[in-house]
């Protein structure tokens, strides 16, 4: 769950449930690491602190099998 606000009537979030693979390989988790980073800068990236860290780090890789969200935002005021 991400969620953000700090009043109820500005909360907004995003649930996901689901089941989750830790992936462990140093090489893959650099892979992933890069393609968010590509995703994030619209463009290949280059090496960063989180590559060289790879083989320290986990990558989490969730399939989704149940998704809820809401944004009071669009509340208007009417709980």
């Amino acid at each position: 769950m991400i969620e953000t606000g700090s009043r109820y009537s500005e909360f907004r979030a995003v649930m996901i449930r689901g089941h989750c693979e830790v992936i462990e390989d140093a090489a893959l988790v650099e892979s992933i690491i890069r393609d968010v980073a590509a995703k994030q800068a619209g463009r290949a990236a280059s090496p960063s602190a989180a590559t060289t860290s790879a083989p320290k780090r986990v990558a989490l890789k969730i399939v989704p099998e149940k998704i809820a969200s809401w944004d009071h935002t669009k509340l208007g005021g009417r709980y």
